[in-house]
């Protein structure tokens, strides 16, 4: 009689456990096409939001200001009596710095710690938005807020598709993308003549265009980031990622594989027998 062969249950769960990471990866890189009725509900919660917030943010320009400086801008503006509200509550804090430097060029030294990206966008769109009003405070002001407004329409879809991207989740895109909208100082991003809005949209645009491996448009997003802030920089790590790290990692754990299988086919574990070094150079190979 010929000698019995036993199955050996550790050979059975590591080929388990390597077929099932196999798959998971395999299965990671099907992404799950966004739904329709997201991202419509997500764009209209979107434009009621700015819409409430610049309503608050009018209604509240009635009140004593806590900085009255954005008034003495206003105060001589050509406009009509509700745009030179609007403005007064868009100018705030930096904004005013951003509207100096549009205006007049860098001028003094401090003004150097803002992007010139800002400024160059509201002189571009003062020009656009003469039909508005004759004022440069007022008609960049009004233009800002509806660009802004549309893109940060984009900006929000595009962090839903990038979750649903990195973790196939409808309800973990859906909460992220709403939770988005719900900033600490919702004037800032919403509202005022601020770099916020424009950062946040470029960079989610390159990292969408990353996750696309489409890493010349990537780089030209960042690129336009970097116009409104320093720290743009950073994002460059997105695709060094991408094209670097991440195929490394990839071709590692391809070129593992044949080690894997040369190994069965060696010890002979097709046919249910293996060996005490067998197992040692198998544990070795897969850990």
């Amino acid at each position: 009689m010929g000698r019995e062969r036993k199955t050996s249950p550790y050979l059975h769960s590591e080929t388990q456990a390597t077929a099932t990471v196999f798959a998971d990866k395999v299965e990671s890189k099907r992404v799950r096409s966004p739904n329709s009725r997201d991202i419509r509900t997500l764009l209209l919660f979107t434009f009621c939001l700015r819409s409430l917030t610049v309503l608050i943010a009018f209604l509240s320009s009635y009140l004593p200001q806590f900085d009255a400086s954005s008034s003495l801008l206003t105060l001589n503006a050509p406009g009509s009596f509700i745009s030179g509200r609007f403005a007064n509550a868009a100018l705030k804090w930096d904004a005013i710095h951003y509207l100096h430097i549009a205006q007049e060029g860098y001028q003094y030294e401090y003004q150097f710690a803002w992007m010139p990206g800002l400024p160059v966008l509201l002189r571009i769109l003062s020009s656009l938005g003469t039909s508005l009003s004759s004022s440069f405070l007022i008609s960049s002001s009004i233009c800002h807020l509806i660009l802004s407004t549309l893109v940060s329409i984009d900006t929000t879809r595009l962090l839903y598709l990038l979750t649903l991207h990195h973790t196939e989740s409808r309800q973990l895109a859906l909460l992220s993308a709403y939770l988005s909208l719900l900033p600490s100082s919702p004037s800032t991003l919403h509202l005022a003549l601020y770099t916020e809005p424009w950062y946040t949209w470029a960079s989610y645009r390159g990292m969408f265009y990353c996750a696309q491996r489409q890493w010349s448009k990537a780089a030209f997003a960042f690129l336009f980031a970097g116009c409104f802030r320093s720290n743009a920089f950073m994002l460059g790590g997105f695709i060094f990622w991408g094209m670097i790290i991440d195929r490394w990692l990839d071709r590692k754990e391809v070129n593992t594989t044949p080690e894997i299988y040369m190994g069965f086919h060696t010890f002979d574990l097709s046919n249910d027998t293996i060996s005490i070094p067998s197992i040692h150079w198998l544990s070795l190979v897969l850990h």
